[in-house]
């Protein structure tokens, strides 16, 4: 991961859907959430230290709706916690809708995903900026949630921060 003076830029990243335990088409009501993808690989240290990252990713998850890609905004936000030692430490958050099932212009509602960096630097619009890209580029290169393709992602990331 890259260093810029002996520091991590980012502790973790974090790709993070609204997950509905009873299905139903009409009006689901999400109850969980559940994590797609994380970089790096071993994120224990940081979930063991900050258990309620997915929480902070949809806090408002009982009242996530599904709704139509072309209909809704993206959100962005910040969070900010504090580590063992005090100091803190920076989540930046992006809530997008996702391709569907590699169908380039399917309009079907689904709920948002949410892309989260956690990091001790507080750079949020360079962090938007880059989780935008990441957006983009999963978007275009049709990045199912179960493939290799996301070890392209992981290459990616780390070209991006070096």
């Amino acid at each position: 991961m890259s260093m810029i003076g002996g520091e991590r830029l980012f502790e973790a990243f974090f790709w993070i859907a609204p997950y509905c335990s009873v299905q139903s088409l009409d009006s689901p009501r999400f109850d969980a959430t559940k994590c797609l993808w994380h970089y790096p690989e071993d994120v224990s240290r940081v979930t063991k230290e900050f258990r309620d990252i997915p929480h902070f990713c949809f806090p408002d998850l009982t009242r996530t709706k599904i709704a139509r890609p072309q209909m809704a905004l993206d959100d962005y936000f910040n969070f900010t916690l504090q580590d063992q030692e005090g100091k803190r430490v920076y989540g930046v958050c992006v809530r997008t809708f996702d391709q569907d099932l590699g169908q380039r212009y399917n309009v079907r509602r689904r709920a948002k995903q949410c892309l989260c960096i956690i990091t001790r630097r507080p750079y949020f619009a360079f962090f938007k900026a880059l989780l935008m890209q990441l957006h983009g580029i999963r978007y275009v290169c049709s990045f199912p949630s179960n493939l290799p393709s996301l070890t392209s992602l992981s290459v990616l990331l780390c070209a991006m921060l070096t």
